[in-house]
């Protein structure tokens, strides 16, 4: 990496890092991940100067682009699933913490539905896909310049969001078709969601945020289930 643009890159970081410290508090995890962050740009790991970064941080000091409230009887019944929240165009990238946000309203799904959710973020109707709803290039210049970036959150008890996790994915051409390779982090996607009979709702946020070559991309937070038989 060029020594002014690894300067760049790390000024980058450091600002949205400061910029956190100025804002709403974060939690430790945050502010860790943040720091990993910075360690990453000085270890040579490229990213481009010259675009906006999706911030590491102050995802849960935002309102959501959209709430999706998901159950037997809510907007989205557990028969419905998969069901994708669409951000429309690229425009969150430039705004806010720069992510797409979707708060998941998680009703009562277990034990009486027996169901476990997932959920993730990835890219929608992206440009050089295969199909109009596609989520990865279909060539391998594309797909090398391909980057995704999402992050979970969970509500707890006193109402304040804990981080769950987060990744970094780029993309890779492999077997002649894009492939997402994580970068860092160790959460590209949240798994084995439940609601406990009577808790009333869990509430979730993914925050992804999607870039191809030196533009935002249309974004999509997906949920999904799978009953379980016993």
């Amino acid at each position: 990496m060029h020594t002014k643009s690894r300067k760049l890159a790390v000024l980058a970081v450091a600002a949205a890092i400061t910029q956190s410290a100025c804002g709403q508090p974060e939690n430790a995890a945050e502010a860790a991940g943040a720091r990993e962050a910075l360690a990453q740009v000085t270890d040579g790991i490229e990213i481009d100067p010259t675009i906006p970064l999706p911030p590491i941080v102050l995802c849960t000091s935002v309102d959501p682009h959209a709430t999706v409230y998901v159950g037997n009887g809510y907007n989205v019944p557990l028969d419905s699933l998969p069901y994708a929240s669409k951000s429309g165009s690229g425009a969150y990238f430039y705004e806010g913490c720069g992510r797409y946000v979707v708060d998941l309203y998680i009703g009562d799904t277990h034990p009486a539905a027996n169901y476990v959710l997932s959920a993730y973020g990835a890219a929608h109707n992206l440009p050089s896909s295969s199909t109009l709803t596609g989520e990865l290039p279909n060539n391998a210049l594309d797909c090398g310049e391909y980057r995704q970036w999402q992050t979970f959150y969970r509500k707890n008890t006193l109402g304040n969001w804990e981080t769950l996790g987060s990744a970094t994915q780029k993309g890779a051409w492999v077997g002649n078709k894009c492939e997402l390779q994580l970068v860092s982090g160790s959460l590209p996607a949240l798994t084995g969601i439940t609601n406990t009979d009577g808790s009333g709702w869990d509430v979730y946020r993914v925050a992804v945020a999607v870039k191809l070559r030196s533009s935002g991309q249309e974004a999509k937070v997906v949920v999904d289930g799978q009953r379980i038989i016993y």
